[in-house]
């Protein structure tokens, strides 16, 4: 969909990507980039916002993740 409205975009799962992919974005300087990083559900990817909260409730450890299941 980026592509159809002339934006580069990059998408990927894999860990070992991630590097490659933020270095060949930010080598793009005539038009915007969007790269895309699938996780896994189970994954705790920080920081977080909790579903429903505002950006002042956002967690940024595993820590504060399992404070907030213990609510």
């Amino acid at each position: 969909m980026a592509q159809a409205i002339g934006l580069e975009a990059f998408s990927t799962n894999d860990p070992e990507k991630v590097d490659e992919m933020i270095d060949r974005a930010f080598e793009i300087k005539d038009k915007p980039v969007l790269v895309e990083f699938k996780v896994e559900t189970e994954d705790n990817v920080f920081p977080m916002v909790p579903s429903g909260g505002s950006i002042s409730d956002m967690m940024t450890d595993k820590q504060q993740f399992a404070k907030a299941g213990q609510r």
